[in-house]
């Protein structure tokens, strides 16, 4: 039976930009540099010690900027990296050092403070939401909306 001691998370980058009603916030993937340093930051730590359950944000966030599936601008790089770093964790396996870039800036969540993460209640959060049938039956989804320039 698994010990679950805490739970270590890891993400590709992160981008809202294209949400309504937010303030950008962005974290650049960098080439998958990013991605790479933080399971390699995880995997330099002791097994026996370090979190045993991974999260990975996330599959098909495209909105937020922190897919790792297979997409028409990345490619399968994502799928890939979180492959070889997966096998790499579930093996136990403990690197030397982390990839060295520079470690993500820390955002505290402060509510009604405009310099920091604000809650935004729904349907706002995530985009507007919409409605439509496929296959017989009612599916929802929410949409970001285009913020490419015109021309």
């Amino acid at each position: 039976m698994p010990q679950l001691r805490e739970t270590a998370g890891v993400g590709p980058g992160y981008d809202h930009s294209a949400v309504p009603g937010r303030t950008p916030l962005v974290r650049e993937r960098r080439g998958g540099d990013f991605y790479r340093w933080s399971w390699e930051k995880l995997l330099a730590l002791d097994p026996a010690t370090r979190a045993s359950l991974v999260h990975v944000e996330t599959w098909n966030e495209f909105h937020e900027g922190t897919d790792v599936c297979h997409s028409k601008e990345y490619g399968r790089q994502y799928t890939e990296l979180t492959r070889r770093y997966a096998d790499l964790f579930h093996a136990r396996h403990r690197i030397a050092r982390p990839l060295g870039i520079a470690p993500p800036k820390v955002v505290t969540v402060t509510p009604n403070e405009s310099d920091g993460l604000r809650i935004v209640p729904q349907p706002q959060g995530d985009g507007p939401m919409a409605t439509r049938e496929v296959a017989g039956a009612a599916r929802h989804s929410r949409r970001s909306r285009d913020t490419r320039s015109p021309g």
